[in-house]
């Protein structure tokens, strides 16, 4: 895994800023393409959906996933989450630990786990039904929550 990916998309540290992957469309047979996004937490007009996961032992299975174009590898159980999204056409932007945080960055990756707790206080938790059935499917290891946060009005920077 390389942190180039984070370049063209940086977080400043000095704001709560977070990075929103978006999924985006293919056919079945397509690699899984994403693109990020940033977004300051409190600002009120973004719908956004939050996953955290246990990330698997170092044995499990990666795949290469397309992030702005460029190659990033991630655990068989989230990949088969993605998948399972793009089947349901949901495109939403995800705030997704492993993959919106730059793990290879000390500095970010502290700055985003200070911020986790506010991620999570400013959106409703559910489990969505979806997530019931990859865990029944034998992918447990997704395992926190699914997070939606709805907003109406504008945000001003």
């Amino acid at each position: 895994m390389t942190s180039d990916i984070y370049t063209n998309v940086p977080i400043d540290t000095e704001r709560q800023e977070i990075r929103l992957v978006q999924l985006l469309p293919g056919h079945d047979d397509e690699q899984l393409q994403c693109s990020f996004h940033r977004h300051v937490l409190g600002c009120p007009d973004v719908e956004y959906s939050a996953l955290s996961y246990t990330w698997g032992d170092s044995k499990s299975p990666t795949y290469t996933i397309l992030i702005d174009g460029d190659s990033f590898d991630i655990h068989q159980n989230l990949w088969h989450f993605l998948k399972r999204q793009r089947e349901n056409d949901e495109f939403g932007l995800i705030w997704i630990d492993a993959i919106s945080i730059d793990q290879l960055n000390t500095s970010e990756r502290n700055h985003q786990v200070s911020l986790m707790r506010d991620i999570y206080l400013q959106v409703s938790v559910f489990v969505d039904r979806d997530l019931l059935m990859l865990t029944t499917l034998g992918l447990s290891s997704i395992h926190l929550a699914w997070c939606c946060c709805r907003r109406k009005r504008s945000c001003h920077r």
